[in-house]
């Protein structure tokens, strides 16, 4: 009895259908054509500024530590002096099987279940969002645990749009919501950026670079070169911020005790600044350069935070003999 016949190559490894090909061919093109149009858009969007407020603060106890913190601050981060509410929560666990899918806060659903995750010490950090892609408006992130062989310094930090505002929302009212968080983490010390563009807020707040990959030209959407150096070096010094070192100054910085008198007390920050707010927010001061946003990046208040640096200079990242805090 004979042996069966061997299948052939073609037998075996059939090519598929040409109109198959055919329209594989088309999808991929359909898909290449997609990206394409997507970041054409996302460099037309970069060309045009919309400006944007970033804050970033630093304390030195996490949330989950103290539970009347989380008690103080969950209320704050759905209040309604938001110009955008953030109403998508989701976090980041130590076990990435734990990490959440995004869940609605504030409004019926209440501040309870961001409660419920700053009482957890098993999170990195819990985010919130407005919406996703160009319509959120504003973000907070939360450190909640930290991984590093050392203690980073906890952290709260947020971007808002800043013009277009809802009818009957004002950036006066945000400002003095960030106040309020600000105590309610008890921060040691924070800025406030006024930057031309989201992603330039987002590059100081969470010290970040962005790069959009193009077919030409990679284009850098982030912050400026100039800055460069500040960002690394309050990423490499980040555990020390708030009780050894201050952020470099922004439109909007807040200064502890320990800090202001290490530059010569308020009178000499007047003297040689002249911000056109000085405010005590808790245990901290807060000064701003100009007295509104509108003015946050006019040649005036360059000038002044160039001062201010300059003035800050022994208590900013890459000193050789950093103040402590009281």
């Amino acid at each position: 009895m004979s042996d069966p016949p061997k299948p052939t190559l073609e037998e075996l490894y059939p090519l598929p259908d040409p109109a198959v090909i055919e329209a594989n061919r088309k999808k991929r093109q359909e898909r290449q054509r997609a990206r394409w149009k997507l970041e054409a858009e996302r460099r037309e969007r970069a060309k045009i500024p919309v400006p944007h407020l970033g804050v970033a603060a630093y304390f030195t106890e996490p949330v989950w530590k103290e539970q009347t913190k989380a008690e103080r601050l969950a209320p704050l981060l759905v209040d309604p002096r938001w110009p955008w509410a953030p109403c998508w929560m989701r976090f980041t666990a130590r076990d990435k099987r734990k990490d959440s899918k995004s869940i609605r806060v504030g409004g019926k659903h209440g501040a309870a279940p961001l409660v419920s995750a700053m009482r957890r010490d098993d999170l990195f950090s819990i985010g919130l969002n407005r919406s996703s892609g160009a319509t959120n408006h504003c973000t907070v992130m939360l450190t909640v645990a930290d991984y590093r062989p050392h203690t980073w310094a906890s952290s709260i930090w947020m971007t808002c749009k800043s013009i277009d505002l809802p009818a009957g929302k004002s950036i006066a009212e945000f400002l003095a919501l960030t106040h309020d968080i600000l105590n309610a983490v008890d921060a040691e010390t924070a800025v406030i950026g006024a930057w031309p563009t989201v992603d330039q807020a987002i590059g100081d707040t969470w010290l970040t670079r962005t790069i959009l990959d193009t077919p030409s030209r990679d284009v850098n959407l982030g912050l400026p070169a100039n800055y460069d150096a500040q960002m690394d070096l309050v990423s490499r010094l980040r555990h020390e911020l708030g009780r050894t070192y201050a952020r470099f100054p922004r439109w909007g910085t807040y200064l502890h005790a320990g800090h202001l008198a290490a530059i010569g007390g308020l009178e000499r920050v007047r003297a040689v600044v002249d911000p056109a707010v000085v405010q005590r927010v808790g245990a901290l001061t807060y000064l701003q350069l100009t007295p509104s946003v509108d003015t946050a990046q006019s040649p005036e208040a360059e000038a002044k935070r160039r001062a201010l640096e300059e003035l800050m200079a022994p208590i900013l990242p890459g000193t050789t003999e950093p103040s402590t805090a009281p």
